[in-house]
């Protein structure tokens, strides 16, 4: 019972055992830590090498970042080999929506003459996602089909009709 007489003792004795018992914890704590040398340095070979791994991840911090859950549908459709049903056009102009079996919708950026070979290509046989490539405006989608390829620029996702 803390604040209680125990034994005769006053209310506030188990609070200066406490702070008795934290000062002591601190001192220890503070002697007993590691003590460096401040004239201790590294050598040479390893701060060139520091150097370099700081580097690396100043450069990786300016590239520019793509859309993490764009990349893992793309990778989940090209796993799974999943086939593109339809091209069809969205509601803005000159965007489309390619629409995969598994009722993925992706928006294209521009309809391109690429487009167009992709649309005829959907009507002979199966197109799969062969590759894809990360950039700053979305991500580059090559689709193959038995007797060609196209390259499309994928900008995000588009609801299922």
């Amino acid at each position: 019972m803390v604040g209680a007489e125990v034994a005769g003792l006053p209310g506030w004795w188990p609070w200066l055992v406490a702070a008795v018992i934290v000062i002591v914890l601190a001192v220890v704590a503070s002697r007993s830590g590691a003590r460096r040398d401040p004239d201790d340095r590294l050598d040479e070979a390893d701060e060139r090498e520091i150097d370099e791994m700081f580097a690396l991840v100043d450069a990786e911090a300016d590239a520019p970042v793509p859309s993490g859950p764009l990349c893992a549908t793309v990778e989940r459709l090209i796993a799974r080999s999943v086939p593109l049903r339809d091209v069809r056009p969205a509601a803005r102009a000159s965007v489309g929506r390619l629409v995969f079996a598994d009722s993925t919708v992706l928006l294209i950026g521009q309809l391109t003459v690429d487009t167009i070979a992709l649309t005829r290509a959907v009507v002979a046989g199966p197109v799969v996602v062969a590759s894809y490539e990360p950039d700053d405006r979305g991500v580059r989608l090559v689709l193959r089909w038995r007797s060609g390829s196209a390259e499309i620029r994928v900008v995000g996702f588009d609801q299922p009709d």
